[in-house]
């Protein structure tokens, strides 16, 4: 008997009345409640497939097949294909079969509706709905936990011990974000079959779940691989285990692992990267064929822009704290390169200087207004006509990408700069990363040397802050590592008025590839900007302080007095709360002495002098 016939047979027995009609067979739907006046005009159609063995829909009360069906004591696997193993009913009439492959193998599985004839190899997770989702709902009328699982069979298993439970209609991967929003204000058990696939799904599930979930567990079976397996094994739902932790650590290591790979797609995607730019730069033949022996070499002097302190084609770092005459050196730096009449030509008055004769200065200004700026060269006695300003304070920084540096290079060519000023560091580095990191600032300081030598300049000075001590550079090591000089500016630590009337006067030194210059004080004139070395080294300077600092209080002890001896005046000095070493102590004396501010004599029989005042 073919499995319409068995249908037929079914609705004749029920009393429902089917009859031949075009296309096959009419009756009255079994569904009998859902029907007014009991559907005295049959709207159930059924007819034969070509793929599917009976296919029917009620156009009354549009019931699944499933339970029509089973109004008539029948279930799916009576009108299913021949060689079907399993077959499961979703909510909207959709027919889904298991089937043994030919020759072996994994099984698989086919879509069919039973509405019309129509077959597809597979669904979408997005559309199809859950297996048995009806359940859901019913989770939610009576407050009672829903579980997820891989498989039909797994789910007919716990419905089996009555428990609520649903599926993804495609398996573990048909999963996806939008289904998580179903399980909103549920209690959730989660628990895919315990394999890798399984995983994936508990991983996504967990995920899209979670946020909408009254309360989420996940566990994992431990008789067999999945739910049914586990039951028939003799287990029971409460030896499945939480896995909750388990499964935390395990995806963070997993994404560890995902980053750790990225990482290492981006380093050698970077390393490809260089290698593919630098097989293009003809620069990369001229760097390596640079080499020369040096018996072949002849020498040549060093040229020097700046004597001592900043040599042709070299690189010099200007180190300051805040507020401490940075740009004021600046502009000393640049009358010094394009005027004659700067102090025969040096700068600060002591280092003698190479005139730029056939270029330009051009200075990146990221910190002074532009108003201010042209103000101070001007007024610093800088030829105007020999320095190109670019006012970057607030703009986008141009030495941050490819594009900005090489518009940089063309227009600093075009204004022919054979010197750059960058003022400061802090703001031309902007957009490399942390200038605490010793491989952002090589890039910065290698990105700014190849947009310098496709330019043409050929000196590089660059201002920057000092560390909260004002002493030393702030920021990576590989900074102060990169120019041929450091030249520090920075207060002095002994407070004393200077030859000018203000306090706390600058100190200069450098420490250069020629050798250090010592530190020596500064001197400033306001109105011309004129920064000079004063022939005075710091530490004479101090000592001169010191000297100042203490005569009030030696002038007062020897008051009065007829002699003090040295020791007798050191004691005066360090009761004072004052340190004194001796040497300095005989210095201060004699030059004291010199002054005329005491006299100094041995008395008869003694051998060694006091002192006292005139």
């Amino acid at each position: 008997m073919s499995k319409l016939n068995v249908v037929l047979e079914a609705l004749s027995r029920g009393g429902y009345s089917p009859r031949s009609v075009k296309g096959g067979y009419q009756a009255r739907c079994p569904m009998t409640a859902l029907h007014n006046n009991g559907d005295k005009h049959p709207s159930l159609s059924i007819g034969e497939g070509q793929t599917q063995p009976v296919i029917m829909t009620c156009f009354g009360c549009h019931s699944p097949a499933a339970d029509i069906l089973a109004a008539l004591g029948l279930t799916l696997a009576d009108i299913c294909a021949n060689g079907a193993k399993a077959s499961y009913a979703y909510s909207d009439n959709l027919l889904k079969t298991r089937h043994a492959r030919n020759g072996g193998g994994k099984d698989y599985y086919q879509w069919t509706t039973l509405e019309k004839d129509g077959v597809s190899s597979g669904r979408s997770g997005a559309i199809a709905p859950f297996y048995r989702q009806e359940l859901i709902a019913e989770a939610k009328r009576l407050d009672r936990p829903i579980w997820v699982c891989e498989g039909e069979s797994d789910t007919d298993t716990l419905i089996g011990l009555g428990h609520l439970a649903v599926s993804p209609p495609d398996g573990a991967g048909s999963f996806n974000d939008e289904h998580g929003v179903l399980f909103a204000g549920l209690r959730v058990n989660l628990i895919p079959d315990d394999d890798d696939a399984g995983r994936n799904m508990m991983a996504t599930a967990s995920e899209a779940i979670r946020p909408f979930a009254k309360s989420l567990t996940l566990l994992r079976p431990t008789r067999g691989n999945d739910v049914r397996e586990h039951i028939e094994a003799g287990g029971d739902v409460a030896e499945f285990e939480d896995v909750a932790v388990a499964f935390a650590r395990a995806a963070h290591e997993a994404a560890v692992a995902r980053e750790a790979t990225k990482e290492r797609i981006r380093t050698e995607g970077r390393a490809r990267a260089a290698d593919d730019a630098a097989s293009e730069d003809p620069r990369l033949l001229e760097a390596l064929d640079s080499g020369r022996f040096v018996a072949d070499t002849k020498i040549r002097p060093v040229e020097w822009r700046i004597d001592q302190l900043l040599p042709v084609n070299g690189r010099a770092l200007v180190v300051a704290a805040k507020k401490t005459g940075k740009t004021t050196l600046t502009v000393a730096l640049m009358r010094a390169l394009t005027s004659t009449d700067w102090v025969g030509g040096n700068f600060m008055g002591r280092f003698p200087c190479s005139p730029i004769e056939m270029g330009n200065i051009g200075l990146l200004s990221f910190e002074m207004p532009d108003e201010m700026m042209h103000d101070w060269i001007r007024r610093g006695g800088v030829n105007p006509n020999r320095v190109m300003v670019w006012p970057l304070r607030g703009r986008t920084n141009p030495l941050a990408s490819t594009v900005g540096r090489s518009g940089l290079a063309k227009r600093l060519s075009d204004g022919q700069c054979t010197l750059l000023i960058i003022d400061t560091f802090s703001k031309a580095f902007i957009g490399f990363g942390d200038e605490n990191d010793n491989g952002a600032v090589n890039t910065w300081c290698a990105a700014v040397d190849e947009m310098a030598a496709e330019a043409g300049v050929s000196e590089i000075v660059v201002n920057h802050h000092a560390n909260a001590g004002g002493r030393q550079s702030r920021g990576a090591t590989a900074l102060p590592a990169w120019p041929d000089s450091v030249w520090y500016l920075h207060r002095s630590s002994v407070g004393r008025e200077d030859d000018e009337g203000g306090a706390d006067p600058r100190i200069f030194h450098a420490e250069t590839r020629a050798g250090d210059i010592e530190a020596e004080i500064t001197t400033f004139d306001p109105d011309t900007l004129n920064v000079r070395m004063s022939g005075q080294t710091y530490s004479q300077w101090k000592l001169e302080a010191k000297g100042s600092a203490i005569w009030d209080v030696v002038h007062a002890g020897m008051d009065g007095v007829g002699g003090r001896s040295r020791n007798d005046i050191a004691r005066i000095i360090r009761s004072s709360g004052q340190t004194i070493r001796d040497e300095d102590l005989a210095v201060h004396l004699a030059r004291w002495e010199t002054d005329g501010q005491v006299v100094r004599h041995t008395p008869p029989g003694k051998r060694w002098p006091v002192y006292h005042l005139p």
